[in-house]
């Protein structure tokens, strides 16, 4: 092979290789806090020249120290370099941080020692490159991974990786297309020509068709998408992996405007919350309806509560508010909105929070020294109001019109596009109903008696023509609180009735009673609800349930408002009846299980104990799989050190034959493949030329003749070991 040619064409590779690295490292100035990228570029320029070269060990390592210490002296320190003033804290500052990356505190870590790891990153970026380039020949897999990342980010980020994205097509292709040609050279021993020769008898003719292509592909047509975006979920799936919350029927979102699909359960525990009454926990409405989700009307404006009093309340201030509550809540979500009941009038906590409100979202989040935290533990006071079935009753749609044009507006905006089909259902549902109050129930009830289906799995995502509660409605009557909710309140609003989009959690399940008698309820994710308030006129927005299979709190059912409320905690239902009250004074007994409270106590531990032994069981497995997957891709480098072991005490000519089995299967392994018109000695001349050594054939040779005689010389293996343990290291 000619060596001007070889060295012309590997440095081509590295050039490539770092102008694809490089796409890596320009979005990071941009999306992050690091400056002065230049500086970290030209060391990956470094690291590149320093292995094309083939410099030094020696060398490298103090020529890349010295350039890491004067890089790190002018992004840091401002005395001169040569006063060496600045290396003490330079060193000080390395081993708190050393201590602070043992200890997992990673947040801890000053920007000094961020930067010293980011060099650290891109010399074994550089030293990858070079193995990937120069002894594998392969760059698939990490020019898919390049692709991806720019794309990620382009999407997801303000980055604009439209530029990026052809830049990163164009160099993968001709840095594959150059190591195909040179691994079909080196397989078939084909001579190179001149350095000027081969520029122009491939590279040119390969650089024309991909740039071709890429103009072609450019400037082409292109068909609009046959499928909906799917970036709305995923945004809103991260989102909520960043809040400490999971989107989707798997916890709380903030990203409303594309709903439908399926979703997971998740059982982990957000809330513990502790009061005398079992109700819905509100976190935010919507009023918007898009056809494919919701969206808040106006811009988000959070402003701090004062004197932690709530600035909204649902209810009318005429009517009475004939119970005030207290409820405490314990958070363990890193979410920093707070869940409150309806009629909430305060918010307090003993810790060091203040609370911000955004009156479009009726949303509340606490801060902490001025940044967006979770609350810990907080109190809600809130009123229960005394409203009367038979007041709602009476009320007529000649009462909407006394309402504000623009709040009526507000709450029965529907978009242009809803098809006309679902307005025709909705006048139908209500045609016969004179009162506000029956209408809306009369739409309640008609998801329960009409055969739709409460599904999370197998539920429809709209396409682009596609209209959420249409698609509902009249194709799939399959669904869950989302498709009801949403459902409940279009019908509503296409015949005139204004309402709004809630969501929340519901009120989770019962574990026992406190000291002072509180419910204590745990919320998991798998309680995030949406539902649905209706606006009536001189008395407020009353919550109704039209999902299938939740019941919901007795206070968001209409029928149950005139009741009076008891002064006794409740006791939970138990299989939907009410279990009988028990004496203050005697142990609570389940019914059903004949245990007494402190039984269930126990059991309530045990169980504790056994989910504890599974998360640690779990742990373990988790450990033991990523312990085998690394041992798996891994195992080109540890497989000859332990087979070089295993054989190590052995003598007999038996273990040479095994030993060359090995030998040969490690070689396949590493990608040298033995082609089936090969012979076994045609097979070593080519392993030994890869490798510049001559043992293979010798080893190969002893192995023919067992082959051709049946047997094996005397002490073959003593004779053969040293050369068969040097080729197990050399392929390593």
């Amino acid at each position: 092979m000619n060596r001007t040619a070889l060295n012309y064409t590997t440095l081509l590779l590295y050039v490539f290789g770092f102008l694809l690295l490089l796409e890596w490292m320009y979005p990071v100035e941009q999306l992050t806090d690091t400056g002065n990228i230049w500086v970290f570029m030209l060391y990956l320029l470094l690291a590149l020249a320093f292995s094309y070269f083939q410099v030094g060990l020696l060398y490298r390592v103090l020529v890349k120290t010295g350039y890491v210490l004067f890089a790190l002296h002018y992004l840091y320190f401002v005395e001169p370099f040569f006063s060496f003033g600045w290396l003490p804290v330079l060193l000080s500052d390395f081993a708190a941080n050393i201590q602070h990356l043992v200890l997992f505190r990673w947040d801890q870590l000053s920007n000094i020692f961020r930067s010293i790891l980011f060099f650290i990153l891109i010399g074994l970026m550089a030293y990858l490159m070079k193995y990937w380039l120069v002894v594998q020949r392969r760059i698939l897999v990490f020019f898919i991974m390049t692709l991806i990342y720019v794309t990620v980010l382009d999407t997801f980020t303000v980055y604009d990786a439209s530029a990026a994205i052809i830049r990163t097509v164009i160099i993968g292709f001709l840095l594959m297309g150059i190591l195909t040609f040179l691994r079909v050279v080196e397989k078939e021993r084909i001579a190179m020509p001149p350095a000027r020769a081969n520029m122009k008898g491939w590279i040119l003719p390969f650089v024309f068709l991909i740039a071709a292509s890429t103009f072609f592909a450019y400037v082409i047509p292109k068909s609009e998408p046959r499928w909906p975006d799917p970036v709305p979920y995923i945004e809103s799936f991260v989102t909520g992996i960043r809040d400490g919350t999971w989107s989707q029927g798997t916890g709380f979102g903030t990203d409303d405007s594309r709903l439908g699909g399926p979703f997971r359960g998740d059982d982990r525990v957000v809330y513990v919350t502790k009061s005398t009454l079992s109700h819905y926990w509100r976190v935010e409405t919507k009023d918007v309806y898009t056809g494919k989700g919701w969206v808040s009307s106006r811009e988000t404006v959070n402003f701090p509560l004062q004197n932690f009093a709530v600035p909204f309340y649902p209810y009318s201030e005429r009517i009475f508010a004939k119970e005030n509550h207290m409820a405490t809540i314990e958070a363990k979500t890193k979410a920093s909105h707070l869940i409150y009941p309806a009629g909430v009038r305060r918010i307090s906590s003993q810790e060091d929070l203040s609370f911000h409100v955004d009156i479009s979202l009726e949303k509340i989040h606490s801060q902490r020294a001025g940044k967006k935290a979770a609350p810990g533990h907080y109190e809600v006071y809130y009123n229960i109001p005394d409203i009367n079935v038979n007041k709602l009753k009476s009320l007529r749609d000649i009462n909407l019109r006394y309402l504000d044009g623009r709040f009526l507006e507000r709450y029965t905006q529907l978009p242009d596009s809803l098809p006309q089909r679902v307005k025709e259902l909705a006048h139908e549902l209500t045609a016969g109903h004179s009162a506000l109050y029956d209408k809306v129930k009369a739409v309640e009830n008609y998801f329960k008696t009409s055969g739709f289906v409460y599904e999370q799995t197998d539920v429809e995502t709209p396409g682009l023509n596609d209209d959420y509660v249409d698609q509902f409605l009249f194709e799939t009557k399959r669904g869950y609180c989302d498709n009801f909710s949403t459902s409940m309140i279009v019908l509503l609003r296409s015949a005139g009735i204004p309402a709004r989009w809630v969501k929340g959690y519901t009120e989770g399940e019962f574990r026992r009673f406190d000291e002072q008698g509180l419910q204590e309820r745990e919320i998991t994710n798998n309680n995030a609800h949406s539902w649905v308030e209706v606006y009536f006129p001189d008395i407020g927005w009353i919550p109704f349930e039209p999902t299938i299979s939740f019941t919901g709190n007795p206070r968001l059912q209409g029928e149950e408002f005139s009741e009076p409320v008891e002064e006794e905690p409740e006791v939970p239902e138990e299989n939907g009846e009410e279990a009988p009250e028990e004496e203050p004074l005697e142990p609570a007994v389940d019914e059903n299980s004949g245990e007494s409270s402190a039984e269930q106590g126990g059991r309530d531990n045990k169980a504790h104990f056994i989910n504890i032994a599974k998360a640690v069981l779990a742990g373990a497995a988790g450990i033991l799989i990523i312990t085998g997957l690394v041992l798996f891709f891994t195992r080109k480098k540890w497989l000859p050190y332990y087979y070089i072991s295993r054989f190590k005490k052995k003598n007999d000519n038996e273990a040479f034959l095994a030993a060359y089995q090995v030998l040969l299967k490690q070689l396949e392994r590493c990608g040298i493949k033995r082609r089936p018109e090969q012979t076994l000695r045609e097979y070593a001349q080519s392993v030994d030329l890869k490798f510049s050594t001559t043992e293979m054939s010798m080893i190969t040779s002893y192995y023919e003749h067992y082959l051709y005689k049946g047997v094996l010389g005397e002490n073959t293996w003593q004779r053969t070991r040293e050369a068969w343990e040097r080729m197990m290291k050399t392929i390593a």
